[in-house]
């Protein structure tokens, strides 16, 4: 005799194989002799609400006793707590597993370059741009005068960068540089999850302009006519 009022005993495991963009949910199923169709629900640690849903594998269970069901979620956001529960349903209606819980892996910051700006004979300020991938993330600016080799290597006055998500805007303040030279330089940056690097970029700096002095006539100069010596 099988009750029509049978609800599945679900149970929440813990989470496997875990990322910094996935991760495997586990829990177990006893269907009470009914067809129950298994799910998992899931959500960021700091949501009210479970809006999420994936289909587990098996994707239904029967019989009697506990049976083994797991999915793999992807698409998720680094250094990021989510919570989730294992879900089953059958005729009768649904019963869920108690909350588990997992955060994913660190992941290395998306550097991208932006032009150089305040450019004088011997200075200029370094820009970029960082998705710090919700970790603390410091930013790095290596540059010298040959491309693809850099000799010196200046901080970022925004250090440490975590903006969540979003791109933030760095500066590397440079001085000491020689007059009308070319400059390659490249942005770097790095948190627990790795080392992100911007592609090279260049900038010259600008040259000394030459000064001009006047001086007194001589006494073979024509009447009225300056001597002019120019100093570079």
């Amino acid at each position: 005799f099988r009750s029509t009022l049978a609800l599945p005993v679900v149970v929440s495991s813990a989470a496997t194989s875990i990322t910094d963009s996935a991760a495997t949910v586990n829990g177990t199923i006893d269907a009470r002799n009914t067809t129950t169709d298994a799910k998992f629900v899931y959500k960021p640690a700091s949501s009210g609400t479970y809006a999420d849903t994936v289909v587990a594998t098996p994707i239904q269970v029967t019989g009697i006793g506990a049976t083994a069901i797991s999915a793999i979620i992807t698409g998720l956001d680094p250094n990021t707590t989510y919570d989730f529960r294992a879900l089953g349903e059958n005729e009768n209606g649904e019963s869920l597993g108690v909350k588990q819980s997992f955060t994913t892996g660190e992941a290395a910051p998306v550097v991208t370059t932006n032009a150089a700006s305040s450019i004088a004979q011997s200075s200029v300020t370094l820009n970029a741009s960082v998705n710090a991938q919700n970790s603390s993330t410091n930013t790095f600016f290596a540059y010298g005068t040959t491309s693809g080799v850099y000799t010196d290597t200046v901080a970022a006055n925004e250090n440490p960068v975590n903006d969540g998500l979003n791109d933030v805007s760095v500066t590397g303040s440079v001085s000491g540089l020689s007059a009308g030279t070319k400059y390659y330089f490249l942005p770097y940056a790095t948190n627990g999850g790795g080392t992100g690097l911007g592609s090279e970029d260049s900038v010259t700096t600008l040259a000394t302009v030459p000064s001009i002095v006047s001086v007194s006539p001589t006494e073979n100069s024509f009447q009225n006519v300056l001597n002019a010596n120019i100093v570079v």
